[in-house]
């Protein structure tokens, strides 16, 4: 089970995990980029709260390019596609 490292950190149980894209097959791991679920455990600093519903973006932003400061962060270099959750990291499936 995951645990809460950082003051921002979020756990959700997941409830539901759409559609796939093929799996990797140089670095296998949990997919799941497309889930929802319930807040199970936050950090000090979460503005989430425990038992809340949500649903989760699985792409990350820099924040410090073009593309993030325009609201388009999913075209990110640096994040964006690049890190999504379910394809480079461990994804909804992973309980």
């Amino acid at each position: 089970m995951p645990k809460i490292l950082n003051d921002e950190d979020v756990i959700v149980k997941v409830e539901y995990s759409g559609g796939e894209f093929p799996a990797r097959k140089d670095r296998p791991l949990p997919l799941g980029h497309e889930f929802s679920g319930i807040v199970h455990e936050v950090g000090n600093k979460s503005i989430f709260k425990k038992g809340q519903k949500v649903v989760v973006d699985p792409n990350r932003a820099c924040n410090l390019c073009n593309f993030c400061r325009g609201g388009n962060y999913q075209y990110c270099l640096r994040a964006g596609i690049n890190s999504t959750i379910g394809i480079w990291n461990d994804g909804g499936w992973a309980q």
